[in-house]
């Protein structure tokens, strides 16, 4: 059995504990429009991967199969999250 077309957006979503409506709202796009990718009747387009990415926290190599990325674990976004702050006050 072939994995579906967007099945890392479904682990994306219920690895952050979130319902379609949730991860929808989340990323700025209909619980709808969220349900018809899930269920492969469409594709996200470029404007709404970017919504995808940027809700999810994925890339969207990740999202596209691309194995030479990963996915961020809510942990591991933290401490980059916080990575991040300390070297902005460090050079602002």
């Amino acid at each position: 059995m072939s994995e579906q077309k967007w099945q890392r957006l479904i682990d994306a979503r219920k690895s952050r504990g979130l319902s379609q409506e949730e991860a929808a709202k989340q990323c700025g796009v209909s619980s709808m429009t969220w349900s018809r990718w899930e269920r492969q009747a469409t594709s996200p387009d470029i404007e709404a991967l970017k919504k995808i990415c940027k809700g999810l926290k994925v890339s969207a190599d990740f999202l596209i199969e691309n194995d030479g990325f990963m996915e961020f674990t809510p942990d591991q976004i933290g401490v980059l999250t916080n990575a991040a702050d300390i070297i902005k006050t460090k050079f602002n």
